[in-house]
């Protein structure tokens, strides 16, 4: 039996280096918005110093958040739908550490968002020559044994899990993440 999971797309971009996504960051929107009195025939020269610029902005960013975020409860876990070459799987990695920071260091596709949902759970968009992977990351709920835990992996691993048992057996993280000063100082 083969269960899909949905894991939504972000409401709020956290990080992006996908440029559909740009103007909805306001660090990376600032930069193009001084940009914007740019002709055509200073535009080659002009357009690689922006996108100089924004690439340092990006980095100075995805610094910060490592740095600056929060801690969950426990270890995370990214729960990832994979869409490659030969079809659709489903994955998880576990990042054996309660460093929110730890998230933007998973992906590994060529364009790349980080963001919250509505419902408040951190998700990554990797868009890759294949596809595009979707990650969820989520924190073992604090009373869930061990043997439960590995009993959560199994189903990921057996294409058995389903969104009762994300609920049921980890929370999410945003919380802990919206309730820092951390995405106001970094994202504004």
């Amino acid at each position: 039996m083969s269960t899909q999971i949905t894991i939504r797309e972000p409401k709020i971009i956290l990080w992006s280096n996908y440029m559909d996504d740009f103007a909805k960051i306001p660090r990376i929107s600032r930069i193009i918005n001084s940009y914007s009195h740019v002709n055509e025939a200073d535009d080659d020269a002009l357009g690689y110093l922006m996108a100089q610029e924004i690439d340092d902005e990006l980095n100075r960013m995805l610094s910060e958040f490592k740095e600056e975020t929060p801690y969950a409860a426990d270890d995370i876990v990214a729960i990832g739908t994979l869409n490659l070459w030969n079809g659709q799987k489903l994955g998880y990695k576990c990042l054996d550490s309660s460093d929110i920071g730890k998230v933007f260091e998973t992906a590994q596709g060529d364009f790349t968002t980080w963001g919250l949902t509505a419902n408040k759970d951190i998700v990554c968009v990797d868009r890759h020559h294949d596809g595009t992977n979707y990650y969820l990351y989520r924190s073992f709920k604090p009373h869930i044994t061990d043997t439960q835990q590995e009993n959560f992996l199994t189903k990921i691993y057996e294409r058995k899990l389903t969104q009762q048992d994300i609920s049921r057996y980890t929370h999410r993280i945003g919380d802990c993440f919206l309730s820092d000063q951390t995405l106001v100082n970094i994202y504004s």
